[in-house]
C-alpha cells in the first residue's frame, strides 16, 4: 500500500532543517538515527516514543494530508501534475515561527496569519483531490473520535480531512501527544533552547515536497518541485 502527501519542508541546508535532523534523528530521506542529542532529562526510549509520530512522517508542514491513491491513479500522474502546478505558484516568505503547544503536542507555528500560505494550502487540497481514495469507515471513525464541529465534519466528508480550508492551521510537528504536563514543560524548554529565533525567521516557501509512504514504513521525500517557472 502507498500513501502520498504534499508538504512544506525547509531548505535542506538551513539551520532549521539541521535542527530538525538533530531533534528527530533523521532527515527527510534517510531513516537512521544519527547525531541525536537527547540528554535533557529523558531516557532514550522515552524520547523516541515521544517523537515516534514526527519521526514517521518526517519534518514538515502539511498542505495535502497523506492519502491513498484512487483507483487507476499512478504516482507518476501526481508527480506530473505537481510539477506543473508548482510552476504556477509564487514564492513567499513564511511569517516567523515559534514553539507552541497544540492540544498536548509541541510544534512550530507561525506567529501571525499568512494569506499566501492559506491560499496555497487550499489550492493544493482542491487541485489534488482527484487523486485521493476516499477514507474508509475506520479512518472516518478515527477522525470523528477527536470530536469534530459541524463544519469540520463537512470538510471531512468533502476533502477526507477535517482540518483544511478555513480550519487549516499550519504547523511543523516536533512531538506526539504528551499527557504529563511536567514532561511537556521539560520538552518545551528544550525546544525553545534548540530552535532559536534566528532559525525560525525569514524562511522561504519556495517549493512543494512530495512524500511517499510504502507499506506502513516511515514517509520519505520523493521529490521537490520549485514554485514559479
Amino acid at each position: 500500500m502507498k500513501r502520498l502527501a504534499i508538504y512544506y519542508t525547509p531548505p535542506p541546508d538551513s539551520p532549521l532543517a539541521d535542527g530538525a535532523r538533530r531533534w528527530l534523528g533523521r532527515d527527510n530521506i534517510s531513516l537512521t538515527y544519527r547525531d541525536q542529542q537527547t540528554a535533557f532529562g529523558l531516557s532514550t526510549n522515552r524520547f523516541r516514543k515521544i517523537i515516534a509520530s514526527p519521526f514517521h512522517y518526517g519534518f514538515h508542514g502539511t498542505l495535502k494530508p497523506p492519502f491513498q491513491l484512487n483507483a487507476g491513479v499512478t504516482v507518476k500522474a501526481v508527480q506530473n501534475k505537481l510539477e506543473s502546478f508548482a510552476k504556477n505558484c509564487r514564492n513567499f516568505v513564511l511569517p516567523p515561527l515559534e514553539v507552541r503547544t497544540i492540544d498536548s503536542f509541541l510544534c512550530l507555528q507561525p506567529t501571525e496569519d499568512s494569506e499566501a500560505l492559506n491560499r496555497l494550502a487550499a489550492a493544493v487540497v482542491e487541485a489534488f483531490d482527484e487523486f485521493r481514495l476516499p477514507p474508509d469507515t475506520d479512518e472516518l471513525a478515527r477522525r470523528r473520535a477527536a470530536g469534530l464541529t459541524p463544519r469540520q465534519e463537512r470538510l471531512l466528508s468533502t476533502w477526507g480531512y477535517p482540518y483544511v480550508m478555513e480550519e487549516f492551521r499550519f504547523h511543523l510537528t516536533l512531538t506526539g501527544r504528551i499527557a504529563d504536563e511536567g514532561e511537556r514543560a521539560l520538552i518545551y524548554a528544550e525546544l525553545k533552547r534548540r530552535f532559536t529565533t534566528d532559525m525560525l525567521t525569514g524562511l522561504p516557501f519556495s517549493a512543494l515536497s512530495l512524500f511517499i509512504e510504502k507499506n506502513g514504513e516511515p514517509m520519505v521525500l520523493l521529490d521537490k518541485y520549485s514554485l514559479g517557472s
